[in-house]
């Protein structure tokens, strides 16, 4: 393996040293497992470390679905936190991620801020820093819910599916590419369990279960791209063309299905909040969910840390840092 691939170094990698008096940030990687995008990010002004899935290069499933990541991750952060801390004092700490590092950021913030949920990596509650995770950064995250089983999706341009996620410096580029679509198609599997899961329309149907493991999230910030993926469109006019859901509306592709066709990251996008307000079983509804605010990035999904896109994805994440941080 690469030791200067950031993908492949140990966890957590130090992104940014910033100030260590102030809440670092700890972000969780996206479906592909990789940390590298982070690396974009322009001066957050605090401690920001990268999380990556320890799984990357491995061939075999983790097991347990997402809590066994979110077990991983929590101890991890405590690993990290416990030697700044001073004394007894409470050590507030901020969380998130991209796509689906924020869904992974809210359930190790949940399991953190619990008083009665131990990880599995540290069942000795006793011995676990004393650490408060005070919000989370929530970067395009939508929640995990692509419609019902019928739901036909356009089809997700792989060029731009990987393309940001690139492997390490000893892979090949077919090596790479390989790693990272089975990774994304192992997390978005546990991704969609846990969806369903934690779903209100999950809880109406076993209500028994409403007060198991539903914890309120801490107060989220929630960056949300306006732009629909560019994909390669069923043909009208007997020829396939790339372009964008937005430009499509008044094709007859709209006129049998009555919407354009769109890739499943963007099933949602409609939604200010992704689904968070109306589908998440702790959102809250219109107005009274855990995301304090949402602010848009002109871009799509996978534009937000490109080059001509990183200055306002950054400045809105450091926004989000200062808003939810008491430092």
């Amino acid at each position: 393996m690469g030791s200067n691939d950031p993908n492949l170094a140990a966890n957590p990698t130090l992104i940014q040293k910033g100030d260590p008096n102030r809440s670092p940030l700890f972000l969780i990687h996206a479906a592909g497992g990789g940390i590298l995008d982070y690396f974009k990010l322009q001066d957050l002004g605090r401690p920001v470390y990268g999380i990556r899935n320890p799984w990357f290069d491995s061939e075999t499933k983790w097991k347990g679905g997402i809590q066994t990541l979110v077990d991983e991750y929590v101890g991890v952060i405590c690993a990290t936190v416990a030697p700044t801390m001073r004394g007894s004092r409470m050590r507030e700490i901020l969380v998130g991620g991209w796509s689906v590092g924020g869904q992974l950021a809210l359930e190790v913030a949940r399991v953190i801020n619990s008083d009665d949920n131990p990880s599995a990596a540290d069942r000795n509650k006793r011995r676990r820093p004393k650490i408060q995770v005070t919000g989370l950064v929530m970067i395009d995250t939508l929640y995990p819910y692509w419609g019902p089983p019928d739901t036909v999706h356009a089809e997700m341009p792989v060029d731009i599916l990987v393309g940001s996620s690139a492997g390490g410096d000893s892979d090949t580029e077919a090596e790479a590419r390989n790693k990272i679509l089975r990774m994304m198609d192992w997390m978005n599997k546990d991704s969609l369990a846990w969806g369903l899961q934690n779903s209100k329309s999950n809880l109406l149907l076993r209500p028994d279960k409403a007060d198991e493991d539903q914890q309120q999230p801490p107060p989220a910030v929630l960056l949300y791209a306006t732009k629909y993926i560019p994909i390669a469109s069923v043909s009208v006019s007997g020829n396939s063309s790339t372009t964008n859901a937005d430009d499509i509306c008044s094709s007859r592709l709209e006129e049998n299905s009555g919407r354009p066709p769109r890739v499943m990251t963007d099933f949602l996008r409609h939604d200010r909040t992704l689904g968070w307000d109306s589908l998440f079983a702790c959102g809250g509804g219109a107005g009274h969910g855990f995301i304090v605010a949402n602010w848009q990035v002109d871009g799509h999904h996978f534009e937000l840390f490109q080059k001509h896109l990183i200055k306002d994805t950054s400045d809105k994440v450091r926004k989000a840092c200062d808003l939810l941080a008491e430092d």
